[in-house]
């Protein structure tokens, strides 16, 4: 005979224990392992420094929706165009009122500079490198003279590029200017 506690018991399991579980599976999911500048360089066919001057969200014959953003090149860091545009395409976006997001996703927006680290896909359109990883925004420092990059990784967002409070430091990510990672991806790319 069954004992009407046991049964509350396995209730109260069902409802604490396995939500933790899929939550443990979730978090699991999401973790990134941070790529160095070294091997986001190595695995790029093309490095862009450069401003979005459009997107554009898409779908394919599958269902599936995507954004094409055209970057214009302000400078070339890696590999070849023959144009002063790229086309860069990433999973996601907002398609007839159809919504297709990931928390890793890069997001860019028009008239953002950025400096993307990219590998060609079969069309030759620019797919990101790392998903959040292989996109830098820039930004003025507080001198407006300096420009500054920073991502999910490196470098540290606007208000901070002259920082060097404790807490800034603590995280160990420090202000990181825009001519350093061009230096040091020239330097990776000999």
């Amino acid at each position: 005979m069954k004992n009407r506690n046991d049964s509350g018991i396995m209730k109260k399991v069902y409802f604490f224990i396995l939500p933790l579980i899929v939550s443990v599976f979730f978090v699991h999911s999401q973790l990134v392992t941070p790529l160095t500048v070294e091997e986001l360089v190595r695995k790029s066919d093309i490095i862009v420094h450069g401003i979005v001057v459009s997107k554009d969200c898409e779908q394919d014959a599958e269902g599936r929706i995507f954004t094409k953003v055209q970057v214009k090149l302000l400078e070339l860091l890696k590999g070849s165009s023959g144009s002063s545009t790229i086309t860069v395409v990433h999973g996601g976006g907002v398609k007839n009122g159809r919504v297709a997001a990931s928390n890793l996703q890069v997001e860019l927006n028009t008239n953002e500079e950025v400096v993307l680290f990219l590998r060609r896909n079969e069309r030759g359109d620019g797919v990101i490198i790392g998903m959040v990883q292989g996109k830098f925004s820039v930004y003025k420092g507080p001198d407006n003279s300096s420009k500054y990059v920073f991502n999910a990784f490196y470098g540290v967002p606007p208000g901070h590029a002259g920082a060097t409070t404790a807490s800034v430091k603590s995280n160990g990510r420090a202000p990181l200017k825009l001519e350093e990672l061009k230096s040091k991806i020239k330097e990776i790319n000999r």
